[in-house]
């Protein structure tokens, strides 16, 4: 199929005109105005952090690129966490540090715990990897061979890619932990598997120079290949050769429970340069019971906000609802007995509501359970709603049968738009409830009805119901607004106490610090929900950072490799399955009639159900969507009202080339468009355009999450419809861009802007071009066009007449 890209240029003798745009892909969009434009090419300062508590302290931190984490770790008896490696290419990378690479003259060890769920394969997986693996290759590296073989340690003296130390043994159990470990002496390396020896080799080595550090697969040179999968903990480097007997002390005290000394006190007391828990939770609980209560922001939990605390540059979670009070993402927290006390306790928090108070309530902290799974079967623990401003806060505790509520209290008012301070209060010596607000008691009783029942299961949820695996309908009674400083107590605080806990939050000039004041209390649970913004997917588009959004397990890929795109371009990879990328229903994107989505994509598979490149709903009915998506075997760009409003055209040359294509629908008032690569391929007259969603979110990758999505958090409904393949600049705009516009940006992309460019040679005029054929006519007409047997460079002599250039790409 003939492509003809470039802008005419028009030439006359010893005169020309250049195109009308001369700049990259990015600015050939943004030139465009698009209210949204995701570049997918976030960089790694967006990335979480994995905190390193070795002596090189914030110079070894490492960034979690599409890394999980793993409930449970190496360590017996203790509930730290660890990080988990889907076999995609995530990773965990520390940048260059001469400090982990020491002259080879110089001892070192390095230490892991791993848990592989899947055997070796013939291209090993990398759970460590510390090598330049451009010839001639440096440093070190360690493979996961097959479990009767077991891990292979080599390393590298600049021979080509030969390895100079090459040591393979300990056979280990697929789905359990090992214990890993090797040490150079200077001039001897061994291999330790299970704190045994397992083999050692002499030989001469030379440092890596220059690559990263990295967890999980290859961190430079082919960056991700080599990917391991299973779970990895307590990675640690040490600038000296560790003994036998000290290594079989690491592997014996993580596999006694009864241990006397913590291990990570055992592992500091060594030095270590280097030493990542790879424990980082998304909420973290800095209660008593640690690590247990470590909680999950939910995609939708917007961090980073401005937080309750005066004078304090602290920030909190915020919460929101996709309609009303429903489609909800709360912050959950996994089910402890020390958050479920059967006598006295207190919760706290401080919330910011920033609508009022709806009939279908708010819930900004939801620690209840029921019997059924609709939430109406015998109810235990207790939760709070949000009712109107005029009325208050609802504390409500259950007995256990049915949905009788021992205690039942409401207080307030209080005042939309400003942070307060809640506290209910239940003393199992009365028993009383209490309800305070700003530190005043607003309610209380000492009349239960029956007696109070502490549920037994299920999460606690901040923001919303809580998980609907566990008999609570997780999308329901959403709240809206900003949520900090929760905490939970085994014991019924004072008045006083309370009273000391909201003056401190108010004072500019506090003496003690807010979460000092707190954690001197022994909290079982306190999240600050402070954790900073993660897997972010920013907007360059004019709504800024009202339309960003969030990645869920999609992967870093390299972007289209094309001129236009720049050195190191990334892009986002699908599963199919579980990834997407979440938007929100921000108002700036909820228009109608007409409208441009565009986007790159190397699609992997054809859905018969839908794949949804980037779409907006459908709403909780399905009578409002707008989606550029592949069905049956077609691109699909359009809208659906309960009939489908679309034009469409074939995507099957595509799923097998492995190129990438670039995709523009378009509405423009009076007909569906689709361009693909620049030209028109599909236009369908239609009188119905986009549709505003009132209740649903934008999402790329996948469908957009509606209110009545109750199964999200168990997977059971979001992400719905995903897209197998990679994405890459994805845009939204308000209009519809015209033939010329999608043509421009596809040629930008295609070579930067300027694949044809004009320069003068005394009285001759010449054209230079890297890519394409070069094409002339008298007229702008596309039938007139016709090949040029030139070369670049192409000398336009100064006697000829006005002729019109452009370039035809195959």
């Amino acid at each position: 199929m003939k492509k003809n890209r470039s802008l005419p240029i028009l030439l006359f003798p010893l005169a020309f005109l250049t195109p009308g745009y001369a700049g990259d892909y990015a600015d050939a969009v943004l030139t465009d105005a698009p209210l949204a434009y995701y570049p997918l090419n976030e960089t790694a300062a967006d990335l979480p952090a994995a905190r390193n508590s070795g002596n090189l302290g914030s110079q070894g931190d490492g960034i979690h690129i599409g890394t999980k984490r793993s409930i449970g770790g190496a360590i017996k008896g203790s509930a730290n966490g660890s990080a988990r490696f889907d076999g995609s290419g995530a990773r965990t990378t520390i940048a260059f540090n001469s400090d982990l690479n020491p002259p080879a003259t110089e001892p070192f060890t390095i230490e892991a715990w791993v848990k592989p769920t899947l055997d070796g394969l013939t291209n090993s997986q990398t759970p460590l990897f510390n090598r330049r693996s451009a010839n001639p290759r440096q440093g070190w590296v360690f493979f996961q061979r097959a479990a009767e073989t077991g891990f292979n340690f080599r390393m590298y003296n600049e021979n080509g890619s030969s390895q100079s130390v090459d040591i393979t043994g300990g056979a280990y159990l697929i789905g359990q932990w090992t214990h890993l470990a090797a040490t150079w002496s200077g001039s001897t390396a061994t291999l330790f598997v299970n704190g045994v020896a397992v083999g050692s080799q002499t030989n001469t080595y030379v440092a890596n120079t220059g690559s990263p550090f990295s967890i999980g697969a290859y961190g430079a040179d082919s960056a991700g290949d080599n990917p391991f999968t299973g779970s990895i903990d307590e990675v640690a480097f040490y600038r000296s050769a560790l003994s036998a007997a000290q290594l079989r002390a690491h592997f014996d005290n993580a596999n006694n429970p009864a241990r006397t000394t913590a291990y990570e006190d055992l592992i500091a007391s060594r030095s270590p340069v280097l030493y990542l828990h790879l424990n980082e939770p998304n909420a973290l609980n800095l209660g008593t019971i640690g690590a247990r209560a470590d909680g999950t922001h939910t995609p939708g939990v917007s961090l980073g906000e401005p937080g309750a605390l005066a004078g304090s540059d602290d920030t909190a979670a915020a919460y929101s609802a996709i309609a009303g009070a429903d489609g909800g993402s709360p912050t959950t927290i996994p089910f402890a007995p020390e958050l479920n006390p059967n006598g006295s306790f207190t919760v706290e928090a401080w919330i910011k509501p920033t609508i009022n108070g709806l009939g279908n309530a708010q819930s900004p902290l939801h620690n209840r359970s029921s019997t059924s799974t609709n939430g109406n079967g015998n109810r235990s623990g207790w939760d709070f709603f949000q009712r109107s401003s005029s009325v208050g806060w609802n504390w409500r505790l259950f007995n256990g049968s049915g949905g009788t509520r021992v205690f039942d209290l409401t207080g307030g008012p209080y005042i939309v738009g400003q942070w307060q301070h809640i506290a209910g209060v239940y003393d199992a010596s009365g028993p009383t409830a209490t309800l305070y607000q700003n530190g005043v008691v607003v309610a209380t009783s000492s009349s239960p009805v029956g007696t109070y029942a502490p549920k037994t299961n299920g999460d606690l949820a901040i923001g919303s119901y809580a998980n609907p695996s566990l008999n609570d309908l997780g999308y329901e009674n959403a709240f809206t607004g900003g949520i900090d400083e929760v905490a939970i107590y085994p014991s019924a605080l004072s008045t006083a106490q309370i009273q000391a806990h909201f003056a401190n939050g108010t004072n500019t000039n506090r003496a003690t610090p807010y979460e000092t004041l707190i954690t001197a209390e022994n909290p079982s649970g306190y999240w600050r929900l402070n954790e900073a913004p993660h897997d972010p997917a920013i907007n360059l588009g004019t709504l800024g950072s009202l339309a960003d959004g969030v990645n869920t397990d999609t992967r870093e890929i390299a972007g289209p490799g094309l001129p236009g795109f720049g050195q190191g371009n990334k892009a986002r990879n699908f599963d199919g399955i579980s990834s997407s990328i979440e938007i929100g229903n921000p108002v700036g994107l909820n228009f109608n009639g007409q409208i441009t989505l565009e986007a790159w994509v190397k699609p992997d598979s054809d859905s018969n159900t839908g794949a949804y490149i980037l779409g907006h709903g459908p709403n909780h009915n399905f009578i409002a969507e707008t989606s550029l998506r592949i069905a049956n075997g077609l691109y699909e760009i359009g809208s659906n009202d309960g009939t489908p409003h679309l034009t469409s055209f074939t995507v099957t040359p595509d799923l097998t080339s492995g190129e990438w294509v670039h995709l523009v629908g378009t509405y423009d008032g009076n007909a569906w468009n689709l361009y693909r690569n620049g030209e028109a391929v599909s236009t369908t007259a239609d009188l119905t355009g986009a549709l505003p969603v009132n209740n649903a979110n934008w999402a790329i990758g996948a469908r957009g999450r509606w209110k009545d999505a109750f199964g999200i958090l168990a997977g059971a409904a979001f992400p719905d419809r995903s897209f197998s393949g990679s994405i890459d600049e994805v845009a939204i705009y308000d209009y519809a861009l015209t033939r010329a516009q999608a043509s421009a940006h596809y040629s930008a992309g295609l070579s930067g802007g300027t694949p044809l460019t004009i320069s003068q040679s005394a009285s001759n005029v010449i054209l230079t071009w890297d890519i394409g054929i070069l094409q002339a006519s008298d007229t702008l007409l596309d039938e007139s066009f016709e090949d040029v047997a030139d070369n670049s460079p192409a000398t336009i002599p100064a006697n000829q007449v006005r002729k019109f250039y452009r370039l035809r790409f195959e």
